[in-house]
């Protein structure tokens, strides 16, 4: 096996670990009953399978690689967001981080077609609201908590992902609150963490007064400031954005539909199932109709 492929550390975080248990089951199907996996990549970069491809290198085994398509990197981190918030087996915390790192990524998306100020009156915020179940403010505050888990990330990445499996129990404002703490101070929390028990969880606010730390402040979202991501300039006027904001609800449409298509539906009752039947039927002759407008514009070119 060849080292053509990067694992990034952005993504890395957006994907949540294996517990020990669930790691020897992957490492038997496919060290022991040679059930190779198939990893996701855009480019050279590994967009899902991270442990999969990590245990092949190690002992030279052989894997698939799928091939993705998407516009840039945060389309990617996007994509990769509305992948693992499918997962059932995600911490509340990481699908939280998840919809509020989507956030982040889709707002730079808007704000570079548009240069829109998201937080009055931006689209990405509401189309996420619509997608998720949430209001507005909501999306906000998860996406001002995924800011702030990445910098606990670049300053002490073990801590983050203690966070993010749950072993480490915060509130979203003591994650913001934690997020201002000096890269010494993060460290001795997570030392404090080995001493107290590493295996059980741990609520943060039995850790203050040992810590010495004065009880966290609540934080106003808008004193929050999530630094925008890189991002290509593009023009005010975009005439791609429709069809671009189009591609990106689709994929979650088609991850949902796959999901549900997976299931065992003998339960589901027949009114729903026939409303659901309609729903597509309707689906499928809209997107009948555009694909052939889409056609007959190339025709043009």
């Amino acid at each position: 096996m060849s080292d053509q492929y990067i694992i990034k550390d952005e993504i890395r975080l957006l994907i949540q670990k294996r517990k020990p248990n669930q790691y020897k089951k992957l490492y038997k199907e496919i060290v022991h009953q040679k059930q190779y996996p198939t990893i996701t990549v855009w480019n050279d970069l590994i967009a899902e399978g991270i442990e999969e491809y990590e245990i092949c290198e190690i002992n030279g085994l052989p894997y698939r690689i799928h091939h993705i398509e998407v516009s840039s990197v945060l389309h990617l981190y996007s994509w990769i967001c509305a992948r693992q918030i499918e997962r059932r087996n995600i911490t509340t915390t990481m699908r939280r981080f998840l919809i509020g790192y989507q956030a982040m990524v889709e707002t730079s998306i808007e704000n570079g077609l548009n240069h829109i100020d998201e937080l009055a009156k931006g689209y990405a915020i509401g189309k996420l609201a619509v997608l998720y179940s949430y209001n507005r403010q909501r999306i906000s505050c998860y996406k001002a908590m995924a800011s702030s888990i990445t910098k606990i990330y670049k300053k002490n990445p073990v801590l983050a992902s203690r966070i993010l499996d749950e072993q480490l129990v915060l509130s979203l404002n003591a994650i913001n609150n934690l997020a201002l703490k000096s890269d010494q101070e993060l460290e001795r929390l997570n030392t404090l963490i080995d001493v107290n028990d590493q295996k059980q969880k741990i609520n943060y606010k039995d850790l203050w007064e040992e810590l010495g730390w004065d009880k966290a402040k609540r934080i106003s979202l808008k004193s929050m400031t999530v630094p925008p991501m890189d991002i290509k300039k593009m023009p005010e006027y975009d005439p791609d954005l429709p069809l671009l904001s189009l591609s990106l609800t689709i994929g979650s449409w088609i991850n949902s539909i796959e999901r549900i298509g997976s299931e065992n539906l003998s339960e589901v009752s027949k009114k729903t199932k026939q409303n659901l039947s309609d729903e597509l039927d309707q689906l499928i002759e809209s997107a009948f109709l555009l694909k052939q407008n889409l056609k007959g514009e190339n025709n043009h070119e």
